[in-house]
């Protein structure tokens, strides 16, 4: 039980200080948060007082994470949603296009590639979260990749370092698409350490 409560503890200071937007790091102690409710509901001494602080200390617990952020979650949901709708639409031309103008041998990398691999039905290099052009650059270009996609709308710091990875090497790629969701580049000369 103390590990329990202690491991709780310690995650939730550590996202109460977290630099980054957290909400969608909260949910996840919802389940965890009930489980300590039954747990510390649970009393061996069977003292009444001590039940009731407990399940109050409980769904406190549960309120701090639920409560101040229902407007927020909210939001978010909403936010996603219509990203997702946006990102989905997209594809209605994108894939089309990608079939008449990219060949499937053709490597493509790309920091979405969970959605374009569902969207396409083929393979796609994924490219890691860091915005380290070199390591981009290696992850991309340097396993072969001819092509570079990413998207404007749904992950803002993907199209960040897309942006960042293009404009370190603005030789080495040319612009065949842009819907204002999807930018799609080809990508010259993938030979060589340094492109």
């Amino acid at each position: 039980r103390g590990l329990l409560v202690t491991y709780i503890v310690l995650n939730y200071l550590v996202l109460a200080v977290w630099p980054y937007y957290t909400m969608r790091f909260h949910i996840v102690f919802v389940p965890v948060a009930a489980a300590a409710l039954g747990v510390l509901s649970e009393s061996t001494s069977g003292a009444c007082l001590r039940i009731r602080w407990k399940r109050w200390a409980a769904g406190l617990f549960l309120a701090t994470l639920l409560l101040p952020n229902t407007r927020v979650l909210h939001r978010w949901a909403d936010r996603l949603g219509r990203d997702f709708r946006t990102m989905n639409h997209a594809g209605l031309t994108l894939v089309p296009w990608i079939r008449r103008h990219i060949p499937a041998g053709e490597p493509i990398a790309s920091f979405d590639y969970r959605e374009l691999m569902r969207m396409l039905d083929r393979p796609v290099l994924p490219l890691g979260y860091t915005s380290d052009t070199e390591a981009l650059w290696r992850r991309s270009a340097g396993r072969g990749a001819r092509w570079l996609i990413y998207n404007r709308v749904t992950y803002l710091t993907r199209a960040k370092y897309g942006k960042k990875l293009v404009a370190s090497r603005p030789h080495r790629f040319e612009k065949a698409y842009d819907d204002g969701v999807f930018v799609v580049y080809r990508i010259r000369s993938p030979e060589g350490p340094d492109g």
